[in-house]
């Protein structure tokens, strides 16, 4: 991985977590808008969230690259998409079609789950852990707006959550 894709990773993850807690809106479609346009403009979230007193490196910069509820953990998808994990009983997708650094869109990928918050990547499928089993959604990164329902890979991992968790 070179050298500027690392330093984007790493303040997206930043970004990320810093975030986790925020809310948004969400409309009848499973769309979330982007965080600039629900709270303001990216100045006025730094400014909120107060970037500027977090010191960086030499060559870093850190900006708001979307609100998710509840981040717990991220994986990238093949074509950019970042899929987002939660405590709570949500999965989300975050895209940035323009590259402009800022999340167009956020979709709700799957919801009613027991703590989806383990997400990975591989060969077109989003895999999810959950508290009790792991779901595979097949080709995810073109349904994004509308998510085909998913396979269950494997659920006999205990159902409790102190366990599960």
């Amino acid at each position: 991985m070179d050298g500027k894709l690392l330093k984007r990773c790493t303040l997206i993850l930043v970004v990320l977590f810093l975030f986790a807690g925020a809310q948004l809106s969400c409309d009848q479609n499973k769309t979330v808008v982007p965080a600039s346009a629900t709270n303001g403009s990216s100045e006025d979230l730094a400014k909120k969230y107060k970037l500027g007193k977090i010191k960086l490196p030499p060559g870093f910069k850190i900006s708001v690259f979307a609100q998710v509820p509840d981040a717990r953990s991220m994986c990238w998808g093949s074509a950019g998409t970042l899929f987002v994990g939660t405590m709570n009983e949500k999965v989300f997708a975050v895209v940035d079609s323009d590259k402009n650094g800022i999340a167009d869109k956020i979709y709700t990928i799957a919801s009613d789950l027991r703590s989806p918050n383990g997400v990975a990547f591989k060969d077109g499928s989003l895999y999810v852990a959950e508290i009790n089993r792991i779901l595979r959604f097949d080709n995810i990164e073109n349904h994004l707006e509308n998510p085909s329902s998913y396979s269950v890979v494997y659920d006999q991992f205990p159902t409790d959550r102190s366990h599960g968790w």
